[in-house]
């Protein structure tokens, strides 16, 4: 679960939507995909590793700043890539499946 300013706890993979909500992904099936995050982010998936969370994974556009995405609002206090847009956290070996 993730737990973050704004938001209860919430079953991952989650979305960190950019204007600062969230939700937890749910599929069909119950295992994530490309088609999945890639609907989820809007676009082609770039994934990031989460070095004060190393069992996560954040999954977002990697032309985000080309297609003029918002910043995300979500709570980012962490070193790491600018978040741009949507972006889904999910456990690595969601990833891996």
């Amino acid at each position: 679960m993730i737990v973050g300013e704004g938001f209860g706890p919430l079953p991952l993979p989650v979305v960190l939507y950019a204007d600062g909500t969230a939700l937890s992904l749910t599929t069909q099936d119950g295992k994530i995909c490309l088609d999945d995050l890639q609907r989820e982010v809007g676009g082609y998936v770039e994934l990031h590793p989460l070095p004060a969370m190393p069992d996560l994974l954040m999954a977002m556009d990697e032309e985000a700043r080309l297609r003029g995405k918002s910043r995300n609002r979500s709570p980012s206090k962490k070193k790491g890539p600018e978040i741009l847009g949507d972006v889904v956290l999910m456990l690595k070996e969601e990833e891996e499946e």
